[in-house]
């Protein structure tokens, strides 16, 4: 190894307004020259100026004092630099920090094409193309991770990208300690790769991750860590081995919780990201501290967090480290900038001990090891024919084909849980599935969004009677076996809503969470941006699903007319049975009959009455049932119990029950009751 360390080099970037600034009319309080940068207090006008090796004036295209700094000129100065060490057979670290939504992502990743193309994918094409114009052989091996509430998450594996459930909670991977080889995420495989175009289906696949669990506020780009991690091994003419880590880290926005009103979960959340943050932070101040004077007497907490432990050689070890600190320019953020400065400033005084990787096998830092014949092995001992068709086969795999398969699982469990609402045969039409499909995936969008914001609202898929029935009986022929009725029953697609602060539940449908969702959404893109911070999100989030319980389907409870009569094409006498809610309680009474009808509702006569039921197996049989009223219902929606929060202090202003719907199901030859008794169960609703 050849020695050549030196310090963190340090390079901050100044994005433009975002919408919410000018909405504020927020001033710019930033000022860059060269490589100075100033930052001015909006209130005293005080002023503080930082000194870094880079300044990079991204604010406004149209500036030429000082220049505007693009996409291009930022890999230029940076990327260049770090891939020219890397090179040399330096490990290498360029990772971007700053507050939610001050353009961290955007620097390293870009905007989603190629005139916007970030950091990270113009590092990994340039390697390629460095390695095309090289003599040698060559090696190279991507890995993706996300860090999330101090828990890991390989974006790359197969397993846990076609599970469209999956969190990163559940699917934590475990950081481990190497008395040699250092940390390292235990059953992280590295994926090796031949060419650009493999690592960009690759990063392609993490990114479409990220962006599911960005939709499905698993771990949005902004509330997680992401690391990048090429290793490229190569041969150099002369026989001698240059081996190098190339780790590009995008990390977590920075928020105060008293200005984003967290709370709850979302607090929660916030300390695991302030804890990784925070210790970095600790571990950069004591790092310069140690660098300045020398000495080496300061224990560094690495182990403080995840995300310091992983980074524990790139901020002071065998590793040549680039920062980009990336800044708001508005004043309503300026003790977050002046944060991010300070930050900066300190990371800039580290003096790292990086030396050259020549004539080892570096391929992976991980002590990994393939479970094959004849015992553990490292995994640089498996022939690199194998982790390129390893590599193959991860990427051939239909991710969209192995989540369809999840999402029929999820299908399953429904139906079955509907019990005795779903179809006697088990199977449902192609449209229900269908539509049952695409609710399944907007609960669980919805509930990972909603948690986001701390909202303690939870939504289940459910299938309901549909507000028209068709009936037909029909026999069912089992085995030779004495036939019996049946019915085919009309069913639609619901959403169960639980609110989990008072217990209470409603029954949305599926148009209505679409419709929320695509409110929620757009404050997610707006939180996201740095537009409104949390606790602003999470308010305009709960104000939207409160509006929809306001106006919401709501089960005032359900009520039973005996039909034995209808058995023997007989009019039921009319019927007072009790409507009970689904906490047990009278919600109020029922006037109702039913009378034997033909397809147009005209009532039979009595002649065309029968002395057996089963006369009626295998024919067509209507009847109508008239409900005359319903009494004693509850006057307001909290009466109901379904507003335990009134909307108004004004009793007369709170919602009203609203018009009073019915969906009706049949049952046939109740156990133990004999022929022709069965019930018309009755499931009223309050539309507010």
């Amino acid at each position: 190894m050849t020695g050549g360390g030196g310090n963190v080099r340090v390079a901050v970037r100044c994005r433009p307004f975002n919408a919410r600034e000018k909405q504020l009319g927020s001033p710019c309080v930033l000022r860059m020259s060269d490589k100075a940068t100033t930052i001015v207090n909006p209130t005293t006008g005080d002023e503080k100026t930082f000194t870094f090796d880079y300044s990079f004036w991204s604010h406004d295209p149209a500036s030429t004092a000082p220049p505007f700094a693009s996409q291009q000129d930022v890999f230029d100065s940076v990327g260049k630099d770090v891939l020219e060490n890397a090179w040399k057979g330096y490990n290498v670290c360029l990772f971007a920090y700053g507050q939610t939504g001050s353009g961290k992502s955007y620097s390293m990743v870009g905007g989603g094409d190629d005139a916007t193309e970030g950091v990270v994918p113009k590092a990994c094409r340039e390697i390629f193309t460095r390695l095309r114009k090289g003599t040698g052989d060559a090696q190279v091996e991507v890995t993706m991770i996300e860090i999330y509430n101090e828990r890991v998450k390989d974006l790359l594996d197969v397993a846990t990208n076609a599970n469209p459930f999956e969190t990163s909670e559940s699917a934590g991977l475990k950081v481990r300690t190497h008395p040699t080889a250092g940390s390292y995420v235990e059953g992280l495989t590295p994926c090796a790769v031949r060419d650009y175009g493999e690592v960009e289906k690759l990063m392609e696949r993490g990114s479409n991750a990220r962006t599911v669990a960005a939709t499905n506020m698993n771990a949005s780009s902004s509330r997680a860590h992401t690391i990048v991690e090429l290793r490229v091994r190569r041969w150099e003419p002369d026989g001698s081995e240059v081996s190098s880590r190339i780790s590009l880290v995008d990390l977590a926005g920075s928020e105060r919780s008293d200005a984003a009103g967290s709370s709850g979960t979302r607090l929660k959340e916030g300390a695991a990201i302030n804890k990784s943050l925070s210790t970095l932070g600790n571990c950069i101040a004591a790092l310069a501290e140690r660098s300045g004077n020398g000495k080496g007497s300061k224990q560094i907490p690495y182990r403080d967090s995840t995300l310091t432990l992983l980074l524990k050689d790139s901020l002071g070890g065998n590793s040549r480290t680039v920062m980009i600190a990336a800044l708001s320019p508005a004043a309503v953020n300026y003790d977050e900038t002046l944060s991010t400065l300070r930050y900066a400033d300190r990371a800039r005084h580290i003096v790292s001990s990086a030396v050259v990787n020549r004539k080892q096998n570096l391929v992976t830092n991980n002590p990994l090891f393939d479970e094959g014949s004849g015992g553990a092995r490292p995994q640089s001992a498996i022939p690199w024919a194998d982790k390129l068709a390893h590599t193959r086969d991860q990427m051939n795999v239909d991710i969209d084909a192995a989540r369809r398969e999840r999402v029929a699982k999820e299908v399953a469990s429904v139906r079955n849980a509907a019990g005795g609402i779903a179809t006697a045969s088990g199977s449902m039409s192609g449209k229900l599935e269908r539509d049952l499909e695409s609710v399944i995936l907007l609960a669980n969008e919805a509930n990972m969004l909603i948690s986001e914001f701390d909202v303690g609202v939870n939504f289940v898929p459910t299938l309901v009677d549909a507000q028209s029935s068709a009936l037909t009986i029909r026999a069912v022929d089992k085995g030779g076996k004495k036939a019996e009725t049946s019915r085919d029953h009309a069913l639609e697609v619901a959403v169960d809503v639980t609110w989990n602060e008072t217990g209470r539940k409603s029954t949305w449908t599926a148009d209505a969470l679409s419709r929320r969702l695509d409110e929620w959404r757009e404050v997610f893109a707006q939180w996201s941006e740095g537009e409104l911070f949390t606790g602003e999100a999470g308010e305009a989030v709960e104000a939207s699903a409160l509006a929809e319980a306001s106006r919401e389907m709501r089960k005032l409870g359900t009520a039973e007319l005996a039909t034995e009569p209808l058995a023997y094409l007989l009019d039921t006498e009319t019927s007072y049975p009790a409507i009970v809610g689904p906490d047990g309680e009278r919600r109020g009474t029922l006037e109702v009959s039913a009378v034997p009808c033909d397809r147009h509702g005209t009532p039979l006569p009595d002649g065309d009455a029968v002395d057996d039921p089963r006369e009626l197996i295998g024919t067509s049989t209507h009847f109508l049932v008239k409900i005359k009223r319903a009494t004693g219902l509850p006057r307001t929606a909290a009466q109901a119990g379904f507003l335990e929060r009134p909307t108004t202090a004004d009793r007369n202003e709170r919602p009203g029950t609203g018009q009073v719907t019915a969906t009706l199901r049949v049952r046939y030859h109740c156990a133990g009751l004999g022929p022709g008794w069965g019930a018309v169960s009755f499931f009223l609703f309050s539309h507010g």
